[in-house]
Formats: structure tokens, sequence, C-alpha cells
């Protein structure tokens, strides 16, 4: 059901003294205009989908007034499935806490108010699809052979606008996926890219026949999915995440991501990902990856070597360990290599987030900001900021030149915050509030559940240190 109510009341009551026929024509003149009409950008959606994530945006058409709309679920007709579900601005989320079953049909009743007062409400119907399932460890493409690889799922899943699942067979006879063959060249070449909105989930049980999806929303509990290039592949990156795309991975492991740039595109970005579009990460790793520029006449930079992100990029239990950008060297100028962990840019217009919450960067090598390196937007229009913060984490033992843990620039456009975080080198411009600077003595890399992490030494000052009241440990229950 849809309605409108007309907005121009004070008209009418300036009318008053008319004859009492011709107002109640105009009444009903105003009355006759063509319905609001609520949509939602996607109906379907991934049955898997984790509290908070997207499924898709609400707007309205048929208003005659330029106006906007904001969107709240409501009681009545239609409204069995509201509390499953959430709406932020005009996205409608996942309620924390929530299990789907595939093929189910969900019911929502929305209203839609206008900035000048007109309403509309309409139930809207909802299915949940399943899960895509990887069930062949090799990186193929064979229509024919009965089963799904990771290559094929991502495929499937880009051809689909509804934000899609991936998940693992319990029984793959492998821990890693090791990619072999260049799936895209937009960008430089990668083994996958994602073009719409898509998670993947790494889990699986330590035994076979233990239970998949068991809620453990941390670390512990479960084997991870790795997914790795290894040296004999070609180089390439590991994800190319476009802006119409994004790209959630959970309990995965990136290895071995390599992006070189050539003579006519002399930057390298992201070695093991570049993301135009969202990015997350939580609760794996990337390592070993590596961003080169261009050797030539007219070297090239290299931004991110594990990671390079121009939109929405979160990290949470994750680490960003043992990667490097490494910048080109030409006949008279050596080019800088910026993060070598993270680099972060605005690449386009309107607000953008940096969010790092119980995570670690840490051994990562560039020239400066060889842990996180910060591009500030270059232009004020379009609203254009980067809001950056730091939740119980720890940027430490990287290594470079100048600010070698964390380079921020300096622009009012970029604003960095921390709570209980710790750094052994900042640049001077970032306020240190919510930092602890110093030697945090981590220990060497280690593999946790197939993870790679940097347990804290003993006497070190991140034990007993978190504060979070969602999450008291790092990935390994520490």
């Amino acid at each position: 059901m849809s309605f409108r109510v007309g907005a121009d009341w004070r008209t009418h009551a300036a009318r008053r003294r008319m004859p009492g026929l011709q107002l109640l024509l105009e009444l009903l003149e105003d009355r006759m205009v063509p319905a609001l009409d609520i949509s939602l950008s996607s109906l379907t959606f991934a049955k898997g989908l984790l509290g908070g994530q997207q499924i898709g945006a609400f707007s309205t058409s048929g208003s005659t007034t330029p106006q906007n709309f904001n969107y709240f679920l409501v009681p009545g007709a239609g409204d069995t499935d509201n509390f499953r579900f959430r709406i932020q601005g005009d996205r409608l989320e996942i309620q924390p806490g929530q299990v789907f079953q595939a093929n189910a049909t969900y019911s929502i009743l929305v209203q839609a108010k206008g900035t000048m007062g007109e309403l509309a409400q309409e139930a809207i119907q909802l299915t949940a699809k399943p899960d895509l399932f990887v069930s062949i460890a090799s990186d193929v493409v064979d229509p024919g052979d009965g089963g799904l690889s990771l290559r094929e799922a991502i495929a499937l899943a880009n051809l689909d606008p509804d934000h899609d699942r991936i998940v693992f067979d319990p029984a793959l006879p492998v821990d890693k996926i090791m990619v072999a063959t260049v799936g895209s060249t937009v960008d430089g070449p990668s083994a996958f890219l994602v073009s719409t909105a898509i998670s993947i989930d790494g889990s699986r049980p330590f035994s076979p026949s233990g239970p998949q999806g068991n809620n453990n929303f941390s670390a512990i509990g479960d084997r991870h999915t790795g997914i790795s290039r290894p040296g004999t592949a070609p180089e390439m990156r590991l994800f190319t995440v476009t802006a119409s795309g994004s790209l959630r991975l959970e309990k995965i492991d990136l290895e071995g991501g390599l992006a070189r740039g050539v003579e006519a595109a002399r930057d390298a970005r992201g070695g093991a990902v570049l993301a135009r579009g969202a990015f997350s990460l939580f609760y794996g790793s990337i390592s070993n990856s590596q961003a080169f520029g261009w050797n030539g006449v007219l070297p090239g930079r290299a931004e991110g070597g594990a990671i390079c992100s121009e939109s929405d990029l979160q990290l949470f239990q994750a680490t960003i360990s043992g990667n490097s950008a490494v910048g080109g060297s030409g006949l008279i100028l050596v080019e800088i290599g910026a993060g070598g962990g993270v680099f972060v840019s605005n690449g386009g217009t309107g607000p953008k987030l940096f969010q790092m919450g119980s995570s670690t960067i840490a051994n990562n090598t560039a020239t400066k900001g060889a842990g996180i390196a910060i591009l500030p937007p270059a232009l004020t229009f379009g609203g254009a900021s980067l809001a950056v913060s730091f939740q119980d984490s720890v940027i430490a033992d990287n290594v470079g030149n100048f600010d070698a843990d964390m380079l921020a620039g300096s622009s009012a456009l970029v604003t960095v915050t921390a709570s209980n975080s710790f750094a052994e080198t900042l640049e001077r411009k970032i306020t240190i509030n919510g930092f602890q600077l110093g030697d945090p003595s981590l220990g060497p890399a280690e593999t946790f559940h197939g993870s790679r992490i940097h347990r804290p030494l003993a006497g070190s000052p991140l034990i007993g240190a978190v504060t979070s009241q969602v999450n008291f440990t790092d990935q390994t229950g520490l």
C-alpha cells in the first residue's frame, strides 16, 4: 500500500475566505497527485549476511516537489519481520543476531517522510537466497565438473546486482586456494575483480564433520581459508574492487599479491587489494604482498603494499604484516613507496572512513608511512573528507625513512582519533591522544588458525590493555 499527503496547508489556510465550493475543489485537486512509490535497490539478499551488512538502499519517486526523504520501519500490516532489519539513513541493513532460511520470504513495512511533509508507506517483500558454496579447491573454470571453484563463485556473484555471500566446503582437502590465473586487467593484473557487493567467509570447523557457521565471531574456534599467489603464478594482485563493488572478507588470509607498475601506468597500487569500493577484513590477515613502481626514465610510485583504498576501509581483529611498497628508480629520480601496509585516500566525493579495531599493522616496509600512509583529499568540492579511527590497535615495527609507522599528511579534511592504541612513531602533526607511544614488544610473525599474527612478548604493555566492551582479546584470545 502506498499513499501521499499534500503538503501545502498554509496555502489552504490563507484561502479560508474563499467560497466553500472553490475551496473544496482546490483541496481535492491538491490530493489528485500521483502516489509516492518507495523502492529498494535490492529485494533479495544472501541468507548468511551478518548484522550491519547492507541489503540495499531506499529511494522514493512520484513527488512533484523537490525534497529529501527519511525512512522508518513502522508497525502495521506487513510488518511481520521488521525486527530482523534496521534502517541507517537510506540503507536497509541486517539486524545483528538474525538467522535466515534460504528461499524464505520476509516482510517489512517502510514509511518514507519527505522534508516537505509528504508521506508514503509500503510493505516490501524480501527473499533470502542461498550462499554460493565453494566445493573445488583448484583455481579452475569448468562448468562440467559438478562443483564450484572460488573463481566461478565470484563470477556468478558479479552477475547478480544483489549482495552475495561465498562460503567454503568444510571438507575441502586444502586450507589455501592457490590462484594461478589473471582474471582481470582493470587497474593492472588481478586474480579477481569484484564489481558488486560480495562477502567471502572462510571459516571452516577443524573437523570436516563439525558444525559450520557456529556464530563464533572471533578468530578462535575455526580454520581459516587462505588465498595465495604462488611464486610460479603471473604477477598480479589478488583483488580489485571497482567503485560499484564492495568486498568483505571474514576469516580469509591473503598472501603473495604483487602489483607492478608498467611504462603505460607507472604507479603500482595495492599489492594484495586495490579497493575503489568499500573493503572490510574481519579476523584475517594480509602478508607477503608487494607493490613496485615502474623503473624507468620517469619512475612510478608505489602505494599500499597490502591495501590501497579509495573508499571506506574497515579492519577488525586483522593483521597486516610483512608487506612492502617500493617506488621505482629512474636516471635522476627515485620515487617513493608509501603505505607498506595500508595506503588510504578519498578517491571521490563525500566522507570516507578508515576504521581499525583490535588489529595489528607490523613489519611492513616503505619509504614513507611504512605501516599506514594517508593521503588527504586533494579538492574540497563534493564534501570530500576522511575520518580515521583506531581502537585497541597496534602500529609498530614498520621500517621506513620517514614517520615509519604512520604518515597522515596535513589537512583539515582528515581527522585521526584513537582509543587505547599503541604506536612506535607517529607523524608530528598527529595528535597523540589515545595513542601510547613506544615499543609494544611484539613477537615475530607466526601462524594461528591459518592467520598471521604477532603475539605480545612477556612484559609487553599490550597485555591486559584492551578496554573494548565488544572484544577483550586479540586474534589468539590473549
